[in-house]
């Protein structure tokens, strides 16, 4: 194994020992990883390598076989009821696909970004604080789609979209950012907007951006760390630039 980094005292989300396998498959392979507060962290590796089942793991979307995961001192994959319900807004995830309501316009998409904290059901009666409106514009506007905020979402470009999930999570008030896949059916043009998205989150809200990725110059240029994963275990955790090409190759 290569050289990695431990976040030390500093550490904000702690990860130890964890295992999850699918039937005779190992995906996480005793994986310990450890993750300081207000970082952009690149996760790189090829399918298969464990990036998408950490961080469903993290979010508790699916459970590990064994280990640890610690955030703040709480016992993440003990939560259960109303204190998981809160995790799960308070680290918020999205995805290569988006996952938007498409019947809904850009703005009420954003706003249900509220409904976990809430617990309430105004998608039922499309009802919402005028608070949260004011919020969903004021993030939309932020993301630079205000003139898109009326818009149904499917009439969206991918980017568009990825940016109204971006929205939704803050609308969220997550304190973790889970980015699994973020750009891939990107074009290079909107994976820039939304890395730059992403990068403005992370610096701007001191938010903790862990995002997996195929493309290292991605990586090198939005990420304050980069960790390489290979058959669910880590190989690298260091600094863009100290990923090598061979290390690259080894981990994708």
């Amino acid at each position: 194994m290569w050289r990695t980094r431990s976040c030390g005292a500093y550490s904000l989300l702690e990860i130890t020992g964890l295992r999850k396998s699918y039937g005779g498959t190992t995906a996480l392979d005793g994986l310990s990883v450890s993750f300081a507060a207000g970082q952009m962290v690149g996760i790189v590796g090829r399918s298969g390598a464990g990036k998408s089942t950490l961080l469903r793991c993290v979010n508790r979307l699916i459970e590990p076989d064994s280990g640890g995961i610690v955030y703040g001192g709480r016992d993440i994959l003990a939560l259960r009821g109303s204190a998981l319900h809160d995790w799960r807004a308070e680290c918020g995830m999205i995805f290569q696909q988006f996952h938007l309501v498409d019947r809904l316009d850009a703005v009420t998409n954003v706003m249900l970004g509220a409904v976990r904290r809430r617990r309430t059901l105004p998608l039922l009666f499309k009802i919402f604080p005028e608070a949260d409106r004011r919020r969903a514009m004021e993030l939309l506007e932020r993301l630079d789609l205000a003139a898109q905020s009326g818009q149904m979402v499917r009439t969206l470009s991918g980017g568009q979209q990825q940016r109204v999930a971006i929205a939704r999570a803050l609308m969220q008030g997550v304190k973790i950012l889970l980015a699994d896949e973020p750009v891939a059916s990107l074009d290079p043009e909107n994976a820039r907007v939304v890395m730059e998205a992403l990068r403005g989150l992370q610096r701007e809200d001191g938010v903790t951006v862990l995002c997996n990725l195929h493309q290292l110059e991605l990586a090198r240029t939005y990420c304050d760390r980069v960790i390489g994963l290979a058959k669910g275990k880590v190989i690298f955790d260091g600094r863009p630039a100290e990923m090598t090409e061979r290390i690259y190759t080894a981990a994708v």
